[in-house]
Parts: structure tokens; sequence; C-alpha cells
């Protein structure tokens, strides 16, 4: 794999047929949320490196994507003028 990619497996149960992901990305991190939060991981990024793309697999079964939603991010980042200008500060 080229520098900077990443991998993580997650083996689910015979009785996992639903899978919902929750996944959050940054400038600092990637996180994967499934099954309710019962299985959950956890990778950072930086250094340079981006995020481009993302793929899922599985082994040995075949999966249909019901749906997905793309949802961008807002910046946490407040510019500290912002700040000053909040009253009773």
């Amino acid at each position: 794999m080229p520098a900077g990619d990443m991998e993580a497996t997650a083996p689910l149960l015979a009785s996992d047929t639903t899978l919902d992901l929750h996944v959050y990305v940054d400038n600092t991190f990637v996180e994967v949320f499934a099954l309710g939060g019962r299985v959950a991981m956890t990778a950072t990024i930086g250094n340079g490196q981006t995020v481009a793309g993302m793929a899922a697999w599985t082994a040995n079964t075949a999966v249909r994507l019901d749906s997905l939603s793309v949802y961008q991010m807002k910046d946490i980042w407040v510019p500290a003028a912002a700040l000053l200008e909040q009253p009773g500060q």
C-alpha cells in the first residue's frame, strides 16, 4: 500500500444482517462507528496526509448498499476576534 493508506477490519456476527456506519472525517482524524457504537474505529491523520476516498468490502458474502448520505461538517475553530466581540467577555 502507498504511504498514508489506512486499513482496519471489524469482524461481524452472523446475525448482523444490517450495518449502519457513521463515518466522521476532518483534518486530524477519521472515526467510524457501526452497529450503534458496538464497533468503533479511530485513525489519526495529519502530517500533510489527506483523505481522498474511502472503500468498504466484504469477504465471502454479497452486500447491498441501501442508502448513503454525506454531510459536510462545519469548522469548529472560531477566530479570536469573534470571541472578543461576544457580550460579557
